[in-house]
């Protein structure tokens, strides 16, 4: 018989997962002292080696107490069936991940072309377009409840930056934006532009919010 502390050092584990995993129905002491104290057989110590086993493919507690109650030949179709899941989820996950660095990369590649004054292909003006919207979106919320509306508004960005010619009006809006801030000029939205007066409101140039004040198109609310 071994004590709680001598099978902590033998399976190199606190006596408190020890507790834990008899707590879970994974293990139980084969005796107990008159002073209360666990005692554990070699049984014991065979059954921790498999649980180690198992935690090492990352599988839950309650997995392998499923495992433990089975005869040899259910563990081996049980844990293959399990493998095989945790593999179909791993490659879905290095698909996602692939797809996420390869839109970053044309994020990057965007955004270096934009600022050198080149024309945009149409993925990247996509994700460009994208990262712009993702962010105006989160500034918004942290100003107001995003309504549909709001979202239906900011979708009408399809031809923005498309030209160089609308990039140079967007980098002159920009320089008369940055002007206003820094002599403290109070900005209202712009007439027939509820994307603009949107953002302008959601980036903290502007604190009239286009919507409360009906000051989007009546072009757009009828939409």
């Amino acid at each position: 018989m071994y004590s709680i502390s001598e099978v902590a050092k033998r399976t190199n584990l606190t006596a408190r997962a020890l507790r834990h995993y008899e707590e879970k129905g994974l293990i139980s002491s084969s005796h107990r002292g008159s002073n209360g104290y666990r005692y554990y057989d070699d049984t014991v110590l065979s059954r921790i080696e498999e649980i180690k086993k198992f935690k090492k493919m990352e599988f839950s507690l309650e997995e392998i107490k499923s495992f433990l109650s089975f005869d040899g030949i259910q563990v081996e179709q049980e844990l293959k069936q399990q493998l095989e899941h945790k593999r179909d989820v791993v490659n879905s996950e290095i698909k996602r991940l692939i797809k996420s660095k390869a839109e970053i990369e044309t994020q990057i590649l965007a955004t270096e072309n934009f600022f050198v004054g080149k024309t945009l292909a149409k993925d990247q003006r996509r994700v460009f377009m994208e990262a712009i919207q993702k962010e105006v979106i989160e500034k918004l919320r942290s100003k107001k409840n995003v309504d549909h509306r709001d979202l239906d508004y900011l979708k009408r960005e399809g031809r923005l930056f498309d030209t160089q010619e609308k990039r140079e009006f967007f980098k002159a809006v920009q320089s008369c934006l940055d002007f206003a801030k820094r002599e403290g000029i109070r900005l209202g939205p712009a007439r027939g532009a509820a994307l603009a007066s949107l953002s302008l409101y959601a980036m903290g140039w502007t604190q009239t919010d286009p919507c409360e004040n009906n000051l989007i198109p009546e072009r757009l609310m009828a939409n």
